[in-house]
């Protein structure tokens, strides 16, 4: 069975987060079971934590739900952790590399 674009893309983008910064990379698989709205990808590198919401590049880009922008607000604000959307590894190790030059 051959793997949807999207999980291709996760497995990309935590592989170059792995081998660009180390650190703790999983792609969340949720159910039915889970609460809605989590970002597809969770890290932790030098104590900041990740929460990224992967959606794929134009043409096929989809914003994401209100619910997806809510949590990753949370995650900044209520958490204090780093979260948004990105389309690619290289955006991903931008976003990274930024917040742990911030840090």
């Amino acid at each position: 069975m051959a793997r949807k674009p999207e999980t291709t893309l996760h497995n990309k983008i935590i592989a170059a987060l792995k081998e660009e910064f180390g650190g703790w990379w999983v792609h969340i698989h949720v159910s039915e079971f889970d609460e809605a709205g989590l970002p597809d990808i969770f890290g932790c590198v030098e104590g900041l934590f990740f929460g990224l919401e992967v959606k794929r590049p134009p043409p096929d880009y989809k914003d994401p739900t209100p619910l997806q922008v809510e949590t990753m607000r949370r995650i900044r604000e209520d958490g204090e952790g780093v979260s948004c959307v990105v389309i690619s590894p290289e955006e991903a190790i931008s976003v990274v590399g930024k917040a742990l030059r911030e840090s």
